[in-house]
């Protein structure tokens, strides 16, 4: 393993005393789970806030909180954008769902929304992964605000 994908020892967090490999797991997950929904994703980076700011003791809970703040913020923007551009030509997309019913009326634009989306759920995947063998994947671009945030 890379010597920039730290490897943690066993422990809690300090929330609910959880082990923290399995909580670092389920921020990530739940987070994904809550960006399907249509309307719910615009939130969906405020649930890694919570976990960000109430742990105290596990570096492994509040990098992951972090980096899947950062994570899904950024996803959130581009999504942002890619529904106020089509907007002007086409139906714009609210969610995954959308994009792929959306596909026909404005395929570039769906495309380019789902592929977004893809690529940040491939991401999270990755995280969860690593999360569960007590260590953090740490992604390229956004590790160093990450690290920032979970000082």
């Amino acid at each position: 393993m890379n010597a920039d994908m730290p490897i943690y020892a066993e422990h809690n967090s300090s929330i609910g005393q959880r082990r923290a490999n399995n909580l670092s797991a389920f921020i990530y997950i739940l987070v994904f789970l809550v960006s399907i929904a249509p309307y719910a994703q615009y939130a969906a980076w405020i649930i890694p806030l919570f976990f960000l700011f109430k742990e105290k003791d596990s570096e492994l809970v509040k990098y992951s909180a972090a980096q899947c703040l950062i994570l899904y913020f950024i996803m959130n923007v581009i999504h942002i954008v890619l529904s106020f551009i089509p907007t002007v030509f086409s139906v714009p997309s609210s969610c995954i769902v959308t994009a792929f019913i959306n596909l026909p009326k404005a395929p570039v634009w769906s495309i380019l929304y789902i592929l977004v989306f893809l690529i940040t759920a491939v991401i999270t995947f990755v995280c969860v992964r690593y999360a569960v063998a007590f260590s953090a994947y740490r992604v390229k671009f956004i590790n160093t605000f990450a690290d920032r945030l979970a000082d």
